[in-house]
């Protein structure tokens, strides 16, 4: 990820940073919380009955907030900052489904290139945008019109955060984080992430993006005999 996007007014997170001892497997591991009740909590989505595909998709909701128990928050990017360079994989995956991008976030190394497949017998778009902030203009990159059964690929080749929509069905949103590294996990349904392992002892800066806050949380961390966790938490009253 490009430090230059969080070079000011970064907020530091009080997470708690434990350092286990050595195991066998080794693991950069920790948790994803929010702390508080989002302003905006997610609400149910209205579809017109003229888009039989979307309105038989079943019950839509926003995914601006996805949280378990005990303030477990999903969709949580965490990366290393300045971490080892990783090599972009072969492909990444997003499918228009059920009126939905899936996955919601996604992220990959750069040089990456994301196939968008529209799985939905509707007519889906992908209008990609660099994202730069609620307060900054987002700037257009790509729009990529999709007939059902249609893939497209696209080529990542920047770093940053990347924001796809479907303007023919504005409620469907997507994010994508590209960065130089490949030690990064997006959190799961309880917050809970890992890095893949591998990355050497060593101290470390982390970056944990949810789309609900302006700035990434950024800590200070240690790797020892392979193994690091960290627990970062999101407050919700500074959520914009």
């Amino acid at each position: 990820m490009n430090a230059g996007l969080w070079s000011s007014g970064v907020r530091h997170s009080g997470c708690l940073l434990l350092l286990l001892g050595a195991s066998a497997l080794g693991a950069v591991q920790g948790r994803v919380t929010l702390n508080g009740t989002p302003r905006d909590p997610d609400a149910p989505i209205r579809v017109a009955s003229s888009d039989p595909t979307c309105s038989h998709a079943g019950k839509l909701t926003t995914e601006n907030w996805k949280i378990g128990d005990k303030g477990g928050l999903a969709d949580a990017v965490v990366w290393v900052e300045d971490g080892p360079p990783g090599k972009p994989d072969a492909k990444a995956l997003v499918e228009q489904k059920g009126c939905r991008y899936v996955p919601h976030v996604l992220c990959i190394v750069k040089g990456t290139i994301v196939t968008f497949k529209n799985e939905d017998n509707t007519l889906h778009n992908v209008h990609g945008s660099e994202y730069r902030g609620k307060y900054e203009e987002s700037v257009d990159l790509f729009n990529l019109g999709q007939i059902a059964g249609m893939a497209t690929d696209q080529n990542f080749d920047q770093t940053g955060i990347f924001k796809i929509k479907c303007d023919v069905h504005p409620w469907m949103l997507g994010w994508i984080i590209v960065t130089e590294t490949r030690f990064f996990a997006v959190s799961g349904a309880d917050g809970a992430f890992q890095f893949p392992t591998g990355l050497p002892d060593g101290s470390y800066r982390a970056h944990a993006w949810h789309s609900g806050f302006e700035k990434p949380l950024v800590e200070n961390f240690v790797v020892k005999d392979g193994n690091a966790t960290l627990d970062l938490e999101f407050n919700a009253a500074q959520a914009d």
